[in-house]
């Protein structure tokens, strides 16, 4: 293939006039122009979408005691919603608990997500350093949503030894959902 400027040849290629000899700049000026048009339509559904925005935030309505390695949902700490369009959720879980007894690995405060009953993976865990002590912790978690279906975020706890009482802190302990657009859905 002769050398040519490159301008010289997308001005040819845009007029269509690209000399016989050329396949392969022509398919790689195809493969970029559809790289092209796909971000484009990335951004087109970006336009169309509003920007990140915290949805929803949610507090624990009172001092819950935890002293179960079952979990248990941490009250008020709850959201529900109906998007209306396909989106990532950003939840941010903010546990501030008290413990009634120093230990070491053996007792753990677990915080967890559940939407829509099912536990997601990822936990928040604490152990503590004396009796009476207050932890702050947090755990973040992306969840896919699909338009028209109806979601509930709630924060649940659990201790890892039930001789271990946590308490779940009214006010502190927290649930933020902040949506984003899916970007990355087949347009």
């Amino acid at each position: 293939m002769p050398a040519v400027n490159p301008r010289t040849l997308v001005k040819r290629w845009f007029a269509g006039t690209v000399p016989a000899g050329w396949e392969e700049a022509q398919r790689y000026f195809k493969s970029v122009m559809a790289r092209l048009e796909a971000t484009l339509r990335v951004i087109h559904s970006a336009v169309e979408h509003p920007a990140p925005t915290a949805i929803a935030r949610a507090a624990c309505s009172g001092d819950t005691a935890i002293n179960t390695t079952t979990d248990t949902a941490i009250p008020g700490a709850s959201i529900t919603f109906t998007p209306d369009v396909d989106m990532i959720a950003l939840v941010i879980g903010n546990f501030d608990v008290n413990c009634s007894l120093w230990g070491a690995e053996t007792h753990l405060f677990i915080g967890s997500l559940y939407v829509n009953g099912v536990a997601q993976s990822g936990l928040a865990r604490a152990t503590t350093t004396s009796t009476n002590s207050t932890r702050a912790l947090s755990q973040t978690w992306t969840v896919s949503l699909s338009s028209g279906t109806s979601y509930v975020f709630d924060l649940y706890g659990r201790t890892s030894n039930v001789a271990t009482n946590f308490t779940a802190r009214v006010n502190h302990t927290t649930l933020t959902v902040i949506k984003f657009p899916n970007l990355f859905r087949v347009v």
